[in-house]
């Protein structure tokens, strides 16, 4: 099956958030890296939000350092493309409007989070090619409106400059309390996966 008609059986009335690891690609992801980024907005015409998160760096240069990797860079090599003020769990965004609430640049999870943005507005997940433990991070906010309790609640600052404006933020975040622990989302997945099979069938 090629790409275009992989992406053609993707549901699009809404805006959607794609995660992915285009390495499942190979050489074709060079070889032809503008014709798949013509055929994801040409079929999301509602709107596309691909993660560019930074785990590392307590600096973040938005106007200039906004290259990451696979399809994030694909986009971020257009200027004007737009990207979401969270010095951790940025979002990049096209064809959609969203206003940079100050809580998306504070959080990653829970109430008032891009995350809970996500969930509240219905929108559309799609998990190319990344496993289940790396692609599918909105999993973490599901934890931090339960409180889960292998994680707290940390906080520390990170300095970002966006759009000419440089900032000190106190970041709040969900993280383990121990790095022995390891998210595994398999039977959480493969749970909504069968829900969803059932859902069919009954239709």
């Amino acid at each position: 099956m090629t790409f275009q008609k992989l992406i053609n059986l993707l549901p699009n009335k809404k805006p959607v958030i794609i995660h992915s690891d285009l390495l499942i690609l190979g050489k074709e992801l060079i070889k032809y890296k503008n014709q798949i980024k013509k055929t994801l907005l040409k079929h999301f015409k509602k709107g596309i939000f691909i993660p560019n998160f930074n785990f590392k760096s307590k600096f973040i240069d938005f106007d200039h350092n906004r290259s990451m990797s696979g399809l994030s860079k694909l986009f971020l090599e257009d200027k004007m493309v737009n990207q979401l003020k969270n010095p951790i769990h940025s979002y990049i965004y096209v064809n959609t409007n969203l206003n940079d609430k100050k809580n998306f640049m504070t959080k990653s999870f829970g109430l008032g989070s891009v995350f809970d943005y996500f969930t509240k507005q219905k929108l559309n997940w799609i998990n190319f090619g990344a496993s289940n433990n790396e692609g599918w991070t909105i999993l973490h906010h599901v934890e931090k409106l339960c409180n889960v309790s292998y994680r707290k609640k940390i906080k520390f600052k990170r300095i970002i400059i966006y759009k000419k404006k440089k900032e000190e933020i106190t970041f709040n975040y969900f993280a383990r309390k121990s790095s022995n622990i390891k998210s595994n989302f398999d039977l959480a997945i493969n749970d909504m996966i069968q829900d969803k099979v059932i859902e069919l069938i009954n239709y």
